[in-house]
């Protein structure tokens, strides 16, 4: 997604659009990689290998508890999915 806002606002500030074999800069693969914890595409249009998420079922119940805490109200049961 970053890769199609990037090439929009270059289009949109009247720059060419890069060739989508063009190596994307090595300074934003970092952040990417930084970030994510993931290698990032090496080109304007290299597909992006889906990350596995990160979210663990212990986050969630920390998340709700913290949520419960702070709005002073509990949240209703889902269930089974």
């Amino acid at each position: 997604m970053s890769r199609v806002l990037a090439r929009a606002g270059l289009l949109f500030a009247g720059l060419a659009a890069p060739n989508e074999s063009d190596p994307l800069p090595e300074a934003w693969r970092a952040e990417y990689r930084a970030t994510t914890g993931d290698i990032a595409p090496k080109t304007w249009t290299d597909p992006e290998e889906p990350a596995g998420s990160r979210w663990r079922p212990e986050d969630e119940a920390k998340l709700i508890g913290d949520l419960e805490r702070t709005l002073g109200q509990k949240f209703p049961s889902a269930g089974p999915a």
